[in-house]
């Protein structure tokens, strides 16, 4: 499966825009690598952009998004695997990567359906590459976002998105 993000020049807040000159396709198999320096865009990119296009039709792929700042996830699912008599402790990110990891797999037991990972600076590889053997790679488009390449990709392809900054009001993308 793929998704298509069309070249536009994208207006994503008012003093902000995010251009592209070529259409950008996310497949299944595949790991995008966004680099680009602190401000470039990146988290806009995946916020304001991204994830909002895979919300409009949610039963065509699950999405499991890690945030920047992980704190508020990490409240949300202790609460969450509380309510649900969940055993084992989760008190780091680790913890909760792995509990999410642990969910969608048993999710795709049941239901087969192409799986968008994003990482957003919140890369924990021991615990991905473990989880990452038991899921169908094939089936799964991982984007991860950092300053430097992390080994991550296990046999994904790794394909790299590069934001460079042209001014404080306008970010290129290229892929």
């Amino acid at each position: 499966m793929s998704w298509l993000i069309p070249a536009s020049s994208y207006q994503l807040w008012p003093d902000f825009r995010l251009e592209f000159f070529r259409d950008i396709v996310l497949e299944n198999g595949n790991c995008y690598h966004l680099q680009g320096n602190n401000g470039a865009g990146k988290t806009t990119f995946l916020k304001q952009l991204l994830i909002p296009m895979l919300e409009r039709d949610p039963s065509r792929q699950y999405v499991l998004y890690i945030e920047q700042q992980v704190q508020s996830q990490l409240d949300a699912i202790l609460a969450y695997a509380a309510l649900n008599r969940y055993l084992l402790p989760i008190r780091t990110a680790e913890d909760m990567l792995d509990y999410l990891l642990e969910l969608l797999h048993c999710q795709l037991q049941k239901s087969t359906r192409p799986v968008i990972l994003i990482l957003d600076e919140s890369i924990i590889p021991g615990i991905l590459q473990k989880r990452m053997a038991e899921l169908d790679q094939s089936s799964i488009c991982l984007l991860y976002t950092s300053h430097q390449e992390v080994e991550i990709a296990g046999n994904l392809n790794l394909k790299q998105l590069r934001f460079d900054v042209i001014s404080p009001q306008l970010t290129r993308l290229e892929a």
